[in-house]
Formats: structure tokens, C-alpha cells, sequence
């Protein structure tokens, strides 16, 4: 089964096109094959050959910076659309049965298709004073003759924005997900821009290159404060992306708890400790169905919990202990809306 997910503003630690996941650690060939996607505006992130299946992203600036976040999903599954930003889900979701919680920062919350040959799963984390005050961290998986060559997920390098005629978003929701933008502004946000992405060819978008020695100059910690809070990921493909996150935030330390969690996830998963990156989902016999996944992630819980409690200890020589979210407060999960 293929997967493809990122984290944070956004780090992918898994494509399509990367091929087989091997080993994660520094210099190694997995490693070189992690990437950052920094697009501004409304992109595909992956879709199934048949068209039948497909998720489009929207991005919008950290913070004012050039480093992007995730603020906004549309998902065709099951010849539906939903929208997804920060806690809010959109769209008819009575026949889906999602699973999970999407506040949930260990297991998120999952669509799988009536077929059981697609998932998505989404988390949304707060970023409190940071500008646009939330991101999601999202996974994509499908059996592997499935995916098509194309969006982030399955094409190296990939930089088209989504046409305007090819939006699975609203207009409405569109305006929602622009008014979180600050710094550079979203094509699909520009009325002078709009012409230009009126066609599926697809127009370049405006995709920038973020290292961690220009995500900390001139901020309040510095590149060595930041390696060392990210020194639980030390070694890892993850080290950088916690190191940029860091920065970035002025040396918050909830980015480097989320680089640890999605770390100690992603070695679940080559260790055998999850499953889900060895299934194919097959719906005759029934693997892969939404009730076996609750059952595995609940066995499985106290495991994770343990693991990233140990890492998050390494991780307190940095500049402040791992602490929980400012914002985590009790809010309404679904139902906002009936759908487009």
C-alpha cells in the first residue's frame, strides 16, 4: 500500500514516487528522498487514475514567512466533496462514517472509502499566536496500482497551480481560506492572477525554498538553539524540518513536539509497528475496514504514548520544556454545514 504524508509547514516524509520506504535516518536514501513543499495557493496533493478519488490543498504563508502551511483540504471520495479546515468538516458525511477525532494529535481523524481502497487521514494543531493559528498534518494512502503520477504526492517536483475550472473548493470557501493568508498572497486570491490558472494546463505556482540556516537568521533563538532543541530528532530526516519549525516560531516548543510525534510514527511503520503501510486493502476480505483500524490504533495507543513520552524528555535540554497546546479547547468536530 502507498502512502504520502507531510507535517508541519509542510514536511513530507512520504510521496508516492519515492518508493519503498526504507531507512529514515540521516544521509540515507529514504532520507534523500523527504521534501518540503512551500506552495502558495490551491495545489492537488494526489488522486487516483480513474479520477475517482483526489484530495486539493491550500497553502498559505507561517506567519507572514515563505514557509507555508496547510489550512484547508477538499476531498472527493465516494463521488462526494468535503472541505476540511481547522475543525470544521463540510459536506455530506452521513454514508463515509468517518473514525476518529480530528483534534486527535496521536490518530486524527480518517475517511476511507466505501471500497476500502482509499484513506485520508487529518489532524489540525493550533499554533496560537502564530499566524494563520492552526495547520494540519495529513496522510494519504491507496493500494499501489491506484495513485496517479501526479500532485505532490505522486510526481517529483511537482509546481501547478489547481485551474480555476479544476477547483474541487467553493468560492466562499475559497475567500474563507484567503482571509488567513498574510505576506504573499494566494493566486486564487487575486483577481489579476485569476486569468491565468483558467485551464487545466496549470500555471506554475509560487513555491519557495526554506533551509534551516534562513528559517533562524535574526530570530530570537539561533540555528545551534534550535538543533539542540530538536536534538531528540537528531539524525533523523526529521531534524530539519523541526529545526525550520522552531525557528520559525521564535523557539516555540510545541513545532519540535509535533516533529517528535510524526517521527516516532513514521518509525512505528518501518519497524512493523503499524500495519497500514504493508496492507492492501482488500474489501472482500474485509482487511483494512474502519473497525479493524479503531481496534489496531486502540491496541497500539499506550505504545505510542510511551514512546513519545521518552522522546519528548530528550527533547527538554532545548530552550523550554514540551508543553501542550494553548488553544486546546473543547469544540464541535462535524456537522457545521450540510455541504456544498
Amino acid at each position: 500500500m502507498s502512502s504520502c504524508s507531510f507535517w508541519g509547514d509542510p514536511h513530507f516524509s512520504q510521496s508516492f514516487f519515492a518508493g519503498p520506504k526504507i531507512d529514515y535516518t540521516e544521509g540515507s536514501e529514504y532520507e534523500a528522498k523527504k521534501f518540503d513543499f512551500h506552495g502558495l495557493g490551491a495545489y492537488e496533493l494526489a488522486s487516483s487514475k480513474d479520477g475517482s478519488f483526489q484530495v486539493q490543498v491550500f497553502q498559505v504563508p507561517f506567519r507572514g514567512s515563505q514557509t507555508m502551511v496547510n489550512v484547508g483540504f477538499a476531498l472527493k471520495i465516494d463521488g462526494k466533496i468535503i472541505f476540511i479546515s481547522k475543525d470544521e468538516i463540510l459536506g455530506d458525511i452521513s454514508d463515509l462514517s468517518p473514525v476518529g477525532d480530528i483534534e486527535d494529535k496521536e490518530d486524527g481523524l480518517t475517511f476511507q472509502s466505501s471500497d476500502c481502497r482509499f484513506r485520508f487521514n487529518v489532524q489540525v494543531l493550533y499554533s496560537g499566536k502564530h499566524s494563520p493559528g492552526f495547520y494540519h498534518n495529513a496522510q494519504v494512502q491507496m493500494n499501489d496500482d491506484l495513485f496517479a503520477s501526479e500532485g505532490i504526492c505522486g510526481k517529483e517536483g511537482y509546481n501547478s497551480l489547481v485551474a480555476s475550472d479544476g477547483l474541487l473548493f467553493t468560492q466562499d470557501q475559497l475567500s474563507d481560506l484567503c482571509s488567513l493568508a498574510t505576506g504573499p498572497t494566494p493566486a486564487h486570491c487575486q483577481g489579476s492572477r485569476v486569468d491565468l490558472v483558467q485551464t487545466n494546463i496549470g500555471v506554475p505556482g509560487l513555491v519557495y525554498t526554506v533551509t534551516p540556516e534562513a528559517a533562524c537568521k535574526d530570530k530570537t533563538c539561533t540555528l545551534q538553539d534550535a538543533q539542540v532543541a530538536c536534538s531528540a530528532t537528531g539524525g533523523t530526516a526529521f531534524h530539519d524540518g523541526c529545526v525550520i519549525d522552531y525557528c520559525i516560531t521564535e523557539c516555540d516548543p510545541i513545532m519540535v513536539e509535533n516533529a517528535i510525534a510524526q517521527m516516532t510514527k513514521l518509525q512505528e511503520q518501518l519497524s512493523g509497528g503499524d500495519d497500514d503501510d504493508d496492507d492492501v486493502i482488500d474489501p472482500m476480505s474485509g482487511k483494512g475496514s474502519k473497525a479493524d483500524e479503531q481496534g489496531d490504533r486502540q491496541e497500539a495507543k499506550q505504545k505510542k504514548k510511551e514512546a513519545k513520552m521518552k522522546a519528548k524528555a530528550e527533547a527538554k535540554s532545548g530552550k523550554g520544556d514540551v508543553q501542550g497546546d494553548p488553544m486546546d479547547t473543547p469544540v464541535t468536530k462535524i456537522g457545521k454545514g450540510d455541504g456544498q
